[in-house]
Protein backbone atom coordinates (compact mmCIF):
# COMPACT_ATOMS: atom_id res chain seq x y z
CA UNK A 1 0.00 0.00 0.00
CA UNK A 2 1.29 3.20 -0.96
CA UNK A 3 0.78 6.21 1.26
CA UNK A 4 1.93 9.29 0.80
CA UNK A 5 3.72 11.70 3.28
CA UNK A 6 1.32 14.14 3.07
CA UNK A 7 -1.58 11.97 4.13
CA UNK A 8 0.42 10.42 6.57
CA UNK A 9 0.63 14.06 8.11
CA UNK A 10 -3.15 15.01 7.29
CA UNK A 11 -3.76 11.95 10.08
CA UNK A 12 -1.18 13.16 12.17
CA UNK A 13 -2.78 16.25 12.50
CA UNK A 14 -5.72 14.96 13.41
CA UNK A 15 -4.53 12.66 16.54
CA UNK A 16 -4.75 14.10 20.00
CA UNK A 17 -1.02 15.53 21.41
CA UNK A 18 0.46 15.42 18.04
CA UNK A 19 -1.51 17.72 16.33
CA UNK A 20 0.00 20.02 19.04
CA UNK A 21 3.36 19.53 17.16
CA UNK A 22 4.44 22.21 14.65
CA UNK A 23 4.75 21.26 10.88
CA UNK A 24 8.25 20.80 10.84
CA UNK A 25 8.14 18.03 13.91
CA UNK A 26 4.87 16.59 12.27
CA UNK A 27 7.31 16.12 8.83
CA UNK A 28 9.43 14.24 11.08
CA UNK A 29 6.86 11.97 12.96
CA UNK A 30 5.27 11.45 9.57
CA UNK A 31 8.64 10.29 7.51
CA UNK A 32 9.74 8.35 10.72
CA UNK A 33 6.51 6.13 11.64
CA UNK A 34 6.20 2.57 10.81
CA UNK A 35 3.36 1.72 8.36
CA UNK A 36 1.47 -0.83 9.61
CA UNK A 37 -1.27 -2.49 7.24
CA UNK A 38 -3.57 -5.07 9.35
CA UNK A 39 -6.56 -7.03 8.54
CA UNK A 40 -9.65 -7.26 10.28
CA UNK A 41 -9.39 -9.74 13.18
CA UNK A 42 -5.87 -9.56 13.61
CA UNK A 43 -4.73 -8.36 16.83
CA UNK A 44 -2.78 -5.33 17.17
CA UNK A 45 -1.05 -6.10 20.53
CA UNK A 46 -2.41 -8.07 23.86
CA UNK A 47 -3.01 -7.04 27.48
CA UNK A 48 0.46 -7.03 29.34
CA UNK A 49 3.21 -7.54 26.78
CA UNK A 50 5.70 -4.55 26.27
CA UNK A 51 4.53 -1.63 24.39
CA UNK A 52 7.09 -0.83 21.32
CA UNK A 53 5.13 2.65 20.57
CA UNK A 54 1.58 4.29 20.10
CA UNK A 55 -0.54 3.85 16.84
CA UNK A 56 -2.47 6.13 15.42
CA UNK A 57 -5.05 5.13 12.97
CA UNK A 58 -5.24 6.39 9.42
CA UNK A 59 -7.75 4.08 7.90
CA UNK A 60 -10.59 1.53 9.85
CA UNK A 61 -10.80 1.00 13.35
CA UNK A 62 -9.51 -1.07 15.89
CA UNK A 63 -11.28 -1.90 19.33
CA UNK A 64 -9.80 -1.24 22.56
CA UNK A 65 -12.05 -1.96 26.04
CA UNK A 66 -12.69 0.65 28.04
CA UNK A 67 -12.28 -1.66 30.99
CA UNK A 68 -10.61 -4.98 31.82
CA UNK A 69 -14.10 -6.69 31.97
CA UNK A 70 -15.71 -7.84 28.55
CA UNK A 71 -19.09 -7.05 29.56
CA UNK A 72 -18.18 -3.32 28.50
CA UNK A 73 -19.17 -2.58 24.55
CA UNK A 74 -15.29 -1.61 23.70
CA UNK A 75 -14.30 1.82 21.92
CA UNK A 76 -13.70 1.66 18.50
CA UNK A 77 -10.70 3.56 17.51
CA UNK A 78 -10.87 5.45 13.86
CA UNK A 79 -9.46 7.87 11.86
CA UNK A 80 -7.09 9.87 13.84
CA UNK A 81 -7.41 8.05 17.26
CA UNK A 82 -4.01 7.76 19.04
CA UNK A 83 -3.77 3.92 20.55
CA UNK A 84 -1.88 3.59 23.47
CA UNK A 85 -0.93 7.24 24.17
CA UNK A 86 1.65 6.34 27.49
CA UNK A 87 3.62 4.53 24.67
CA UNK A 88 4.52 7.53 23.34
CA UNK A 89 6.81 8.59 26.02
CA UNK A 90 7.70 5.19 27.22
CA UNK A 91 7.71 1.50 26.94
CA UNK A 92 4.96 -0.07 29.49
CA UNK A 93 2.61 -3.13 29.44
CA UNK A 94 0.07 -2.84 27.65
CA UNK A 95 -3.15 -2.87 29.99
CA UNK A 96 -5.68 -3.94 27.36
CA UNK A 97 -5.49 -5.89 24.06
CA UNK A 98 -6.52 -3.91 20.60
CA UNK A 99 -8.12 -5.81 17.75
CA UNK A 100 -8.50 -4.76 14.41
CA UNK A 101 -12.43 -4.57 13.63
CA UNK A 102 -12.29 -3.14 10.13
CA UNK A 103 -8.78 -3.48 7.88
CA UNK A 104 -6.75 -0.53 9.04
CA UNK A 105 -3.67 1.27 8.13
CA UNK A 106 -1.66 2.78 11.67
CA UNK A 107 1.33 4.58 12.24
CA UNK A 108 3.25 3.34 14.97
CA UNK A 109 5.17 5.80 16.57
CA UNK A 110 8.08 4.74 19.08
CA UNK A 111 9.22 6.44 22.03
CA UNK A 112 12.63 7.02 20.71
CA UNK A 113 11.18 8.50 17.65
CA UNK A 114 8.68 10.69 19.43
CA UNK A 115 11.57 11.50 22.32
CA UNK A 116 13.86 12.40 19.58
CA UNK A 117 10.98 14.94 18.15
CA UNK A 118 10.64 16.16 21.48
CA UNK A 119 14.76 16.99 22.03
CA UNK A 120 14.27 19.23 18.64
CA UNK A 121 11.05 21.06 19.53
CA UNK A 122 10.63 21.90 23.49
CA UNK A 123 7.82 24.32 23.12
CA UNK A 124 5.85 21.27 21.60
CA UNK A 125 6.85 19.21 24.77
CA UNK A 126 5.53 21.46 27.45
CA UNK A 127 2.11 22.17 24.86
CA UNK A 128 1.86 18.05 25.49
CA UNK A 129 2.36 18.21 29.22
CA UNK A 130 0.12 21.07 29.85
CA UNK A 131 -2.59 19.04 27.78
CA UNK A 132 -1.87 16.03 29.37
CA UNK A 133 -1.87 17.56 32.84
CA UNK A 134 -5.58 18.51 31.85
CA UNK A 135 -6.47 15.79 30.94
CA UNK A 136 -5.67 14.08 33.97
CA UNK A 137 -6.89 16.94 35.92
CA UNK A 138 -10.33 15.75 34.63
CA UNK A 139 -10.10 12.59 35.24
CA UNK A 140 -9.00 13.27 38.56
CA UNK A 141 -12.51 15.38 38.89
CA UNK A 142 -14.65 12.57 37.70
CA UNK A 143 -13.21 10.08 39.65
CA UNK A 144 -14.19 12.60 42.62
CA UNK A 145 -17.28 13.03 41.24
CA UNK A 146 -17.92 9.03 41.46
CA UNK A 147 -16.72 8.77 44.88
CA UNK A 148 -18.64 10.79 46.02
CA UNK A 149 -22.17 9.23 44.57
CA UNK A 150 -20.85 6.38 46.24
CA UNK A 151 -20.32 7.51 49.17
CA UNK A 152 -23.72 8.80 49.08
CA UNK A 153 -25.42 5.64 47.83
CA UNK A 154 -23.36 4.08 50.66
CA UNK A 155 -24.96 6.20 53.44
CA UNK A 156 -28.83 6.42 52.17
Amino acid sequence: MSVTLNQRMAVLAEASLLRLLPADAMRILAFSADLRVAPAGETLFRRGEPSDGAYVVMEGSVAVPRHPSDEVEPLLARRGAVIGRAALFARTRRPATAVVREDATLLRVSPVLMRRVLEEYPRAATGMQAELVGSLRGLSRRLGLVQRQLEALAAA
